[in-house]
């Protein structure tokens, strides 16, 4: 066995555990550009495949899911719907509650910023 260190014999100081640990290889930006691409379009068929099920599970009642995404403060709303007027019967979460989730987050981002800047 080689030393990992020396690159020679076995040296007895070092275990065995640690001659044969390789570097991990770092991943450059296009590799985890793809990652997210890829997570993104996994969780898009994800909700589709839900509103699917859901439309179908909510038609005997004339009532229709829709599920709309809110990337800016990553959340998914989900829509109640009666299929014969169109109007909304639910919003899970409310707009009100995204609302305030939106509000807080510039103000959280704000407040982040400004120790950031103080900080450097």
């Amino acid at each position: 066995m080689v030393n990992a260190v020396t690159g020679s014999g076995t040296d007895p100081r070092v275990p065995a555990t640690f001659t044969n640990v390789t570097r991990p290889e770092r991943r450059s930006e296009v590799s985890t550009r793809e990652l997210i691409e890829d997570r993104i379009a996994q969780i898009e068929r994800q909700v589709e495949d839900r509103t699917s099920k859901a439309s179908v599970q909510a038609k005997p009642v004339n009532r229709g899911v829709s599920f709309e995404l809110k990337p800016e403060i990553n959340m998914i709303q989900t829509l109640v719907f009666d299929r014969k007027g169109g109007d909304v019967i639910r919003e899970i979460p409310s707009n009100e509650r995204i609302q305030f989730v939106e509000q807080f987050r510039k103000q959280l981002s704000k407040y982040v910023g400004r120790q950031v800047d103080l900080q450097a």
